[in-house]
């Protein structure tokens, strides 16, 4: 058949435009059909293997993939989720194993399926891992987790996986604590300070009786 899986003008090298671009040229040349409801949650899985496998590629070649998926997958997850991510299939839409969510200050409902789940946990996992290598722990550590935080993501969201997040903390500040201490500027430690004080408030009434 046709050329390969990546454009002839990929190149690891050049700033952060040029790996954007380079970015959208490897989508646009593969092909991923959409995935099956059940199958989303296992793909979810297979994306944190394959980058944790090839982790000395990350910062050039796998990390902007993967941080276009997470940000759109934690993005708009309530009502009408955001679509895309690296598959359609990937993008949110999933309704097979909804689970138990929480309410936004504005009294949304906020869907919490399998697959939204394990992108959650997918994205912990590679920040608990990861943080400590080279050029990453400022995207990791200052960018990744605000995801999680309103604006980025609906207020019901972190309500709803605090629990998750809250372990996923803990692993990180254990195995990382010289990465976080050596953020290049106080800003960069909000969106980890931010999940702490998300996680440490007490549960809503409405879990408490659950």
């Amino acid at each position: 058949g046709g050329g390969g899986l990546v454009s002839p003008g990929f190149s690891s090298g050049g700033g952060a435009a040029t790996t954007s671009t380079a970015s959208s040229a490897l989508r646009r040349e593969v092909y991923l059909p959409p995935l099956s409801p059940p199958c989303v949650p296992l793909a979810e899985v297979l994306l944190v293997e394959i980058a944790l496998r090839n982790r000395d590629r990350c910062p050039k070649l796998t990390w902007p993939l993967l941080r276009e998926h997470y940000k759109r997958r934690l993005a708009g997850v309530t009502g009408a989720p955001a679509a895309g991510g690296l598959g359609s299939g990937l993008g949110g839409g999933e309704k097979d194993g909804e689970k138990d969510g929480e309410k936004g200050e504005d009294g949304e409902y906020v869907r919490v399926t399998f697959g939204l789940e394990k992108a959650a946990a997918g994205l912990l996992r590679l920040v608990a891992r990861l943080a400590g290598r080279d050029g990453m722990a400022e995207p990791l550590l200052g960018d990744a987790l605000g995801w999680f935080i309103a604006p980025h993501a609906h207020p019901g969201l972190l309500p709803a996986l605090a629990p998750l997040v809250g372990s996923g903390l803990l692993r990180t500040v254990h195995s990382h604590a010289d990465a976080i201490a050596n953020l290049p500027h106080p800003g960069k430690w909000a969106p980890l300070l931010g999940l702490l004080e998300a996680c440490a408030r007490p549960a809503s009434p409405h879990a408490a009786a659950a």
